[in-house]
């Protein structure tokens, strides 16, 4: 082969690589565009997750804070309710005395 026939065919080469290492960026800059999408996505759902957590957290405290509430009037209920039929009998001898005096 004569040496303007192995250029021609050299810079044929040459060019098909132009072409392919043309699509490859393109490619690798199509990729990186979807990968920064896709970053940005997850970051905002890191962020909402996070979000949630504290949103779950601070609930969590809020029902803690209504169960103790909710146990000192069950408490104090039963307290107030045994004093209630402590009155209650009392009452009832008084009655009885009441009606044995007549």
């Amino acid at each position: 082969m004569d040496d303007s026939k192995v250029a021609a065919l050299l810079e044929d080469i040459r060019s098909q690589f132009r072409v392919f290492g043309d699509g490859l960026q393109m490619l690798n800059e199509k990729i990186d565009a979807q990968g920064q999408k896709l970053s940005d996505k997850i970051d905002s759902w890191d962020h909402r997750v996070k979000s949630m957590d504290q949103r779950v957290t601070s609930m969590d405290n809020r029902l803690t804070s209504v169960d103790q509430r909710v146990i000192s009037l069950e408490v104090s209920n039963s307290n107030e309710h045994r004093l209630i039929l402590h009155m209650l009998k009392e009452l009832s001898e008084e009655q009885q005395k009441l009606k044995h005096a007549k």
